[in-house]
């Protein structure tokens, strides 16, 4: 009532979503961008003019926000160039969250919501996600019988697997309210699915940290069953073939590095012994080459850049006149994401077109992360020969492995 809308009960979707969006995309960007925006989060006017309907909504809204504290506000924006950034105060961000679910007829920013989000939807997207749906996870004591201010005294396994992953760079607390944020999503059945423009399906169990996956089930005539996951061994380096030209020179070398072995051959270029210990160096290193910037030192610079500039020229320039003619287009800061953006587009037709459709026709239950595919055990031989051959049809000859 304060911001003016007539009926606050049919517009509480508004806040909702708000804050919300927030908090989801707060933590994502934690782990995306390792804390590199600082938590502040850009607003998509787009969106909010679909969602709100009139803006000033959304403007009377953050400034109540604001007023209240616990919203904040990063006023470095540039207008035409890119949006006002919010983020939620601690205030609002270290509380304990719950989930509340919304009926679309009760609701109308809700109803929007829903539309919003499955616009770019095929068939295809709304069978993956009645199959999301099905999945549960078990109760897991320690997220709840615990909130983000006495956490750090329960004592269990998973906190101390939490309090490994702090000494990486991870802070404490933001590791907890991740994770207890994935847990209760799929706990509380409050399922995300995103088509994006590359084609990548973002859900819950895209971003759903690798320790909390083997809580994961299903019920199949009353039994609980568990979930193993099938991925592509190197799809990155595979997906590089997909993009360059039959024709071009090195490609067949390159091909043979891919299929056998590749990180031990660019290693063995490297002139260092491959270990279990520097072999994600190696990876790492090799996809600041294919990622990164032209112009930024830590890739003309690096190590896998002269490996690759010395056996494979041609494809090396290749990949330069892409990130180049892109930067033309779309501006030097984000012409390296050509590349990149190529690559999972490929990686998308594959795995939705060839594989996710084909485990669709022939009524095989499971869930797509990516590259990867989780199912039943008993699956895993049929998941991996319908696999195989989706990137066979694509002149691509993988390996599989499994968890």
């Amino acid at each position: 009532e304060d911001c003016g809308i007539a009926k606050p009960k049919k517009s509480i979707g508004k806040l909702y979503y708000f804050l919300n969006y927030l908090r989801v995309e707060g933590h994502l960007n934690k782990f995306r961008y390792n804390d590199k925006n600082d938590g502040w989060i850009e607003t998509k006017i787009g969106i909010i003019q679909t969602l709100f309907g009139n803006k000033k909504y959304f403007y009377a809204i953050t400034d109540k926000l604001l007023a209240d504290g616990l919203i904040e506000v990063n006023n470095s924006y540039s207008v035409g160039n890119y949006c006002k950034s919010f983020r939620l105060t601690d205030t609002i961000n270290t509380d304990t969250w719950k989930v509340i679910k919304m009926q679309a007829t009760k609701c109308t920013t809700t109803k929007k919501v829903l539309e919003f989000t499955r616009k770019d939807w095929e068939p295809i997207d709304h069978k993956m996600f009645n199959l999301l749906s099905q999945l549960w996870i078990d109760e897991i004591p320690f997220f709840d019988e615990t909130n983000a201010s006495n956490f750090k005294s329960y004592k269990c396994d998973l906190l101390t697997k939490l309090i490994a992953k702090e000494e990486k760079g991870k802070n404490i607390e933001d590791l907890y309210n991740f994770y207890k944020d994935s847990y209760e999503s799929i706990k509380y059945d409050a399922w995300r699915y995103k088509v994006d423009r590359n084609g990548r399906r973002h859900t819950n169990l895209t971003n759903l940290p690798k320790l909390l996956k083997p809580y994961l089930f299903i019920i199949r005539k009353g039994v609980k069953k568990r979930l193993h996951t099938v991925d592509v061994c190197n799809s990155q380096v595979h997906l590089l073939l997909t993009i360059l030209p039959k024709n071009i020179e090195g490609y067949q070398k390159f091909e043979e590095w891919v299929e056998n072995d590749f990180y031990q051959k660019f290693a063995d270029a490297m002139n260092v012994k491959l270990t279990v210990e520097n072999r994600t160096e190696i990876k790492q290193n090799y996809f600041t080459f294919i990622y990164g910037e032209n112009l930024r030192w830590y890739v003309w610079g690096s190590a896998a850049y002269k490996v690759m500039f010395k056996e494979f020229p041609a494809i090396v320039n290749f990949v330069n006149n892409l990130k180049n003619e892109h930067a033309l287009k779309v501006g030097v800061n984000h012409g390296y994401k050509l590349p990149a953006c190529l690559m999972q587009k490929e990686e998308s037709n594959i795995i939705i077109n060839g594989v996710c459709k084909e485990l669709s026709r022939q009524s095989i239950f499971f869930s797509q992360i990516y590259d990867s595919i989780m199912c039943l055990e008993e699956d895993i031989p049929q998941v991996m020969k319908i696999m195989l051959a989706a990137f066979k049809h694509k002149g691509l000859n993988v390996n599989l492995k499994t968890e």
